[in-house]
């Protein structure tokens, strides 16, 4: 079936709240995390650990999550999301201790996971012609989102404790399920039909199947890149609060700057690869990720 505009546009809405919340606290954990700790030693992991535990969470689960999805629809997945979202953020903001905050990013990574089961809800309600449109219309929510969730996050730490933020972005999840129970209609994954015709099976048949060394290269490579910007992510803030002395949320638009660059930049990227042979989009991208390398050096040297 083929949803009402109005209905993209409040999964929109909603996904653009939803990751709004979640970024508020984002830039500002090292901060937090320094406070509450002496120990140097200690204060490095928990600074890393905080950023990859949601991570490690989403990635023990999110297979579980997508058959549960199959079963149960993508709706029930999203409500089931953006509350794990909501309890666990509201747990965050009592949490008084370093291993207490850990446990909570790794669960808030294991229970919620939103993107993902929001999009497979948008493609089950969206008409096939529109659905790549939808995908990029949901990744510039994420990504606006988390543009302004770090900006009014700061603005929250320059006028009141680090509670404030976790507190409020508990509330915001809150406050999307109920239009998400309301106005967006239940509609439950289908699973895609396997009988093919004869000619389907022969053309599958002569396909040469994908060299796995090569997909491990670029997932090595992708996981290399993330790693990447784990590393700089995770002591973003207090570089800049100690480098610059400015405000908090100088440093959460910093932050969210990068979201604002893929937002801005994501169709010309589209366009550019677009219609090219997979070893020039290759060749091309050692081009980008060089230039990400000089981005970043010259960030960090930047006075």
């Amino acid at each position: 079936m083929t949803a009402p505009r109005w209905q993209i546009h409040l999964l929109f809405v909603t996904q653009l709240v939803a990751m709004g919340a979640m970024e508020m606290s984002g830039p500002f954990w090292p901060v937090h995390l320094r406070m509450l700790v002496n120990s140097d030693d200690l204060f490095s992991f928990a600074s890393v650990a905080v950023y990859v535990g949601p991570m490690v969470g989403i990635m023990l689960t999110s297979t579980f999550w997508g058959r549960m999805g199959d079963r149960f629809g993508h709706k029930s997945m999203m409500l089931r999301a953006l509350f794990g979202l909501a309890a666990t953020q509201m747990a965050l903001a009592f949490a008084g201790d370093v291993w207490s905050i850990l446990i909570l990013r790794f669960l808030q990574g294991a229970c919620a996971g939103y993107i993902a089961p929001a999009q497979a809800y948008g493609v089950s309600i969206e008409s096939p012609a529109n659905r790549t449109k939808l995908f990029a219309y949901l990744q510039i929510s994420t990504n606006v989102g988390s543009l302004g969730g770090a900006v009014v996050g700061g603005v929250i730490l320059d006028h009141a404790s680090f509670f404030w933020i976790n507190f409020t972005a508990g509330l915001l999840c809150f406050a999307c399920l109920l239009p998400v129970v309301i106005f967006l209609p239940s509609a439950k994954h289908r699973l895609p039909d396997t009988r093919l015709s004869d000619a389907g099976n022969a053309r599958n048949r002569q396909a040469r199947p994908a060299d796995p060394s090569r997909i491990a290269v670029v997932l090595l490579i992708l996981g290399v890149l993330l790693l990447a910007r784990m590393v700089t992510q995770s002591g973003f803030s207090l570089f800049v609060l100690g480098r610059f002395e400015v405000e908090n949320w100088v440093v959460g638009a910093c932050y969210g700057l990068l979201a604002l660059g893929f937002v801005t930049a994501a169709s010309f990227w589209a366009r550019y690869f677009e219609a090219r042979s997979p070893r020039d989009i290759l060749k091309r991208m050692c081009l980008v990720i060089g230039g990400c390398v000089i981005v970043t050096l010259m960030a960090g040297a930047t006075g």
